[in-house]
């Protein structure tokens, strides 16, 4: 039978939990406004790069650009988005899931982020290469490193294609795995686009210059685009996580204040039953 001070020492740990847990959620869900925000406006960016791309190409009908060109091969590399964050319910798991469903398409496994590193491990996947996701809101810079490794990787192996599967946003409870293709770039522009060839009619200091340096921007800020969606999806899916294990803890503790008062009411009322007997008992005839 616990005593008052045990019930009480579990309820002041369940306590001690659900104030960590609170601070975690209040942490996760400062970043997620600025993250969404964030998104959107590079998502539009990059957007309007592609549609002066889409102009440009009526001017500059030479592919020889390396990330765009398509070669006859049956090679493809895949680079897996993941994080470094636990307490994010099942989102590195759901990725893994979609990746092992396709991994017989995969010559070459890239990963970032030690939480995917560990799974594919588990299953006996070791990566290529591997990259550490940022604990904070990813830099330029972490992105900038991954996007040469990239765009090496295509340059100079024998590659048909490179995919990234990363963590879908919808919104702040639907995220989902998505696998898109990154290399070779392709051009998927409405038809109305190339008919009206509205373009620019002067180029400086060349329109082959020009398109290589629009491209690669386009492609960069692409990929930063989805470092930070992983992450706006990593801290959601955590505030959802910490709110789930908020209500849990909190119902818990209301079942062992329950199950305390319960234990007390049924020992006082054993022991008023046998005091009333004892004193039955012995007393005086």
């Amino acid at each position: 039978m616990k005593t008052y001070l045990e019930f009480k020492t579990h309820i002041r740990n369940f306590q001690d939990v659900l104030e960590i847990t609170k601070v975690i959620e209040k942490m996760s869900a400062a970043h997620i406004h600025f993250l969404k925000k964030r998104v959107l406006v590079l998502e539009e960016y990059i957007s309007f790069i592609k549609k002066i791309l889409g102009r440009f190409l009526l001017f500059f009908e030479e592919r020889e650009h390396f990330l765009l060109r398509k070669v006859k091969s049956q090679k493809r590399a895949v680079l897996i988005v993941t994080g470094e964050m636990r307490l994010v319910g099942g989102l590195w798991h759901k990725i893994l899931d979609s990746f092992l469903e396709k991994k017989e398409n995969y010559h070459q496994v890239w990963v970032i982020g030690t939480k995917g590193k560990e799974i594919l491990r588990e299953i006996g996947i070791k990566p290529s290469r591997f990259f550490e996701a940022s604990l904070d809101i990813p830099e330029r810079e972490e992105a900038e490193e991954i996007n040469d490794f990239l765009f090496g990787e295509f340059k100079n192996e024998d590659l048909e294609r490179i995919d990234i599967l990363y963590p879908k946003f919808y919104s702040l409870t639907d995220f989902e795995p998505d696998f898109l293709t990154f290399l070779p770039f392709r051009f998927e522009f409405p038809s109305e686009e190339k008919k009206e060839p509205l373009g620019f009619p002067i180029f400086e200091p060349s329109k082959k210059r020009i398109f290589n340096f629009l491209i690669e921007l386009y492609i960069r800020n692409f990929l930063y685009t989805i470092l930070l969606e992983t992450k706006l999806c990593e801290l959601s899916a955590r505030t959802l996580i910490s709110e789930e294990a908020q209500t849990k803890i909190k119902e818990l503790i209301s079942q062992l204040i329950i199950s305390f008062r319960e234990r007390r009411k049924r020992i006082l009322s054993q022991r008023q039953i046998e005091s009333f007997l004892a004193h039955k008992i012995i007393k005086p005839r």
